[in-house]
């Protein structure tokens, strides 16, 4: 029982295993811009400005994405 639950296991990582690589990369992607925003809004509270930032979704413009440093 065990050998048949392990074989259907290995079955799907090789079927997917296109997809699980894909994921990786966009985690990856997704953590570096987080790291970047939350930088950015360090770097400009630092110098003593205000940080603003939004995404708005809508039409034409399906994602709409600003980040404002004002002083």
């Amino acid at each position: 029982m065990n050998i048949a639950i392990n074989n259907y296991f290995n079955y799907l990582e090789m079927k997917y295993q296109n997809r699980i690589r894909n994921q990786w990369v966009f985690t990856v992607i997704a953590l570096i811009a987080l790291i970047g925003v939350f930088g950015y809004a360090f770097y400009c509270s630092s110098r003593g400005a205000s940080f603003a930032g939004g995404i708005k979704f809508g039409f034409p413009k399906l994602i709409e994405v600003s980040f404002n440093c004002k002083k």
